[in-house]
């Protein structure tokens, strides 16, 4: 803050440490106006979420942590990594997010990146992104119908039907996003988030659009 006072700050974080109030109450005495925290909510059935973070008691603590940074009028973002764990709740986890979170100032959604211990256990969590699109639009469409900003992180154009296309943002850092050899024909190249070079591992749905 007294370095670069306008600069904007994204801490992502599991949430866990928010459970205890005190430690949410010495960061809000920093005061740094553009401060924004992004918080790992994988699920609402917490044998799910704990699961996917790999620790029994994550999803109280996140939980817990989520309404005290609220309580402390922090700027927090909910985000949900997409993986074959917790694909088939997505819906139920969008209601979940409006009926607990409505003070959420954005969601985002999140391809996987195939690498480190996502390679390792690829079996389990992998599941293409070109077969998701539907539960994807249902949770999406809870959200804003809700009024609440939300979007698709880590996903090219060509894995999401039309009308979730505008969601699409460009998340990928610069120095890791690539393209295949096929997306050289695409007319769309320009505005789409593109693929992880650091991920081992890339959907099969991957092709060419033509606008």
């Amino acid at each position: 803050k007294r370095t670069f006072p306008k600069a904007s700050v994204s801490i992502l974080t599991n949430g866990r440490r928010f459970r205890d109030y005190s430690i949410v109450r010495k960061i809000t005495t920093v005061n740094h106006s553009r401060l924004e925290f992004g918080i790992s909510l994988q699920s609402d059935i917490a044998a799910i979420h704990d699961s996917i973070m790999g620790a029994a008691g994550s999803f109280a603590d996140t939980v817990l942590g989520l309404h005290n940074l609220a309580l402390a009028r922090q700027k927090v973002e909910i985000r949900v990594v997409l993986t074959r764990q917790n694909i088939h709740r997505l819906p139920h986890l969008a209601e979940f997010i409006y009926r607990n979170f409505p003070f959420a100032v954005h969601i985002a959604f999140m391809g996987l990146e195939i690498t480190g211990l996502a390679e390792n256990h690829l079996d389990a969590i992998w599941i293409d992104p070109a077969h998701i699109a539907p539960l994807l639009k249902k949770a999406i469409l809870i959200l804003r119908q809700r009024d609440l900003d939300v979007s698709i992180f880590n996903l090219p154009l060509c894995l999401l039907p039309q009308e979730l296309r505008p969601f699409a943002r460009d998340s990928i850092s610069p120095w890791k996003k690539a393209f295949l050899p096929e997306c050289q024909l695409c007319t769309l190249q320009h505005r789409c988030p593109g693929l992880f070079a650091t991920s081992t591992h890339q959907s099969e749905g991957i092709r060419p659009l033509q606008s």
